[in-house]
C-alpha cells in the first residue's frame, strides 16, 4: 500500500492527458482514487498522504443554454421530419443528444404505439 505516493498520483494524472482522458474523466477518476487511498490512510494502510503537493485535475463544465419553449416551436416548424423527431427526443422525453440521434427516422417511422 505504501508504494502510493504523490510522485504515482502525479504519473497517473499526466498518464490520463497525455491518453487525451477528456477533464470530467480525469477528475472522477482522482476523486475516486483519492476516496479509496485517504480511506485506506484512515485504516492504518497508509502512513503518508499520497495526495500531498499534488494538483488534481480541475473539470470546469460550460454553461448551457437551454431553449424556452418558444424557441422550441420555433426550430420545429423549420425543420425537417428528422430533426423534429431529435427535437421531440429530447425536450419531451429527455434523451441526450447521442440518444436522439440513435433513434433512426426508419425506425421511428416503423414503431407503433401499443394502447
Amino acid at each position: 500500500m505504501n508504494s502510493f505516493t504523490s510522485t504515482v498520483v502525479e504519473d497517473f494524472i499526466m498518464s490520463m492527458e497525455e491518453r487525451s482522458v477528456g477533464l470530467a474523466a480525469q477528475q472522477n477518476a482522482f476523486d475516486t482514487l483519492k476516496k479509496i487511498l485517504l480511506d485506506a490512510r484512515r485504516r492504518g494502510g497508509l502512513t503518508d498522504d499520497p495526495f500531498d503537493g499534488v494538483i488534481p485535475p480541475e473539470y470546469i463544465p460550460r454553461k448551457i443554454t437551454i431553449p424556452t419553449l418558444d424557441e422550441i416551436h420555433h426550430l420545429k416548424e423549420v425543420s425537417s421530419d428528422e430533426l423534429r423527431v431529435i427535437i421531440d427526443l429530447m425536450s419531451g422525453c429527455g434523451h441526450r443528444h447521442g440518444e436522439a440521434y440513435a433513434a433512426t427516422w426508419n425506425a421511428w417511422s416503423q414503431m407503433t404505439c401499443i394502447a
